[in-house]
């Protein structure tokens, strides 16, 4: 979703949002990977059918309409 909003966005705050919650997902989510790994457990390769639908549905959107719904989503799962 990151990448996308960088991609898709229009305001220089949801692509700088974007940048943010690439970086900051990126880096939270070596742990746990890493944790599961150590325990013989196989993560996620990927977005859960719920997570991809939602970034389909912004992927076909940009500009101002897909900052409104980027924002939307982002307070709504966060």
């Amino acid at each position: 979703m990151g990448e996308l909003a960088q991609q898709n966005g229009q305001s220089d705050a949801v692509k700088s949002f974007g940048r943010m919650l690439s970086t900051d997902h990126a880096a939270a989510n070596q742990k746990p990977l890493n944790a599961a790994q150590a325990l013989g457990m196989n993560p996620p390769s990927g977005p859960n059918a719920k997570q991809k639908a939602d970034h389909d549905k912004l992927a076909r959107m940009s500009g101002a309409g897909f900052d409104k719904m980027f924002a939307t989503h982002m307070v709504a799962d966060h």
